[in-house]
């Protein structure tokens, strides 16, 4: 009885210290550390032919990005727009839509010459390119060739 006694807890000592799931915690969503490591990104592409100034999201400061750049930053998940400014002879505070970035995910926003956004200032919904037009007509209708 003494060895039967013996040869069961050495066969549960064995069981609890084996490994289960790859030894990753019981989480296959993570690398063998117990925690979700998975970053929530979000890249913003400028592909329109503005420069953004003072770009953010959810009080995420993107800074400057020029023409045909593109930046990268971690942030919460949630729903927020884009904003930024334009300079149209004058600085214009622009919003896109709302944006939603999802836990653990990696979210590309390409923002081209076509992509509706607000003027935050007045009541101007419209493409990038054609707010270009609309405040460079006004800027010169102003009589500042």
């Amino acid at each position: 009885m003494k060895k039967f006694c013996t040869l069961a807890v050495i066969l549960a000592l064995i069981l609890t210290a084996c490994p289960t799931d790859g030894d990753n915690g019981g989480n296959s969503n993570n690398k063998g550390n117990g925690n979700n490591t998975k970053k929530t990104t979000l890249t913003i592409k400028n592909m329109s032919d503005c420069d953004f100034n003072d770009t953010l999201y959810a009080s995420i400061d993107f800074a400057s990005i020029q023409s045909n750049q593109e930046v990268k930053k971690t942030v919460s998940a949630g729903t927020s727009p884009i904003s930024f400014s334009l300079d149209i002879h004058t600085i214009v505070a622009c919003r896109t839509d709302p944006v939603i970035c999802e836990e653990g995910m990696d979210k590309v926003v390409s923002i081209t010459n076509s992509t509706v956004v607000t003027v935050t200032s007045r009541n101007l919904k419209d493409s990038i390119e054609n707010i270009v037009q609309i405040l460079d007509e006004e800027y010169k209708g102003h009589g500042k060739n």
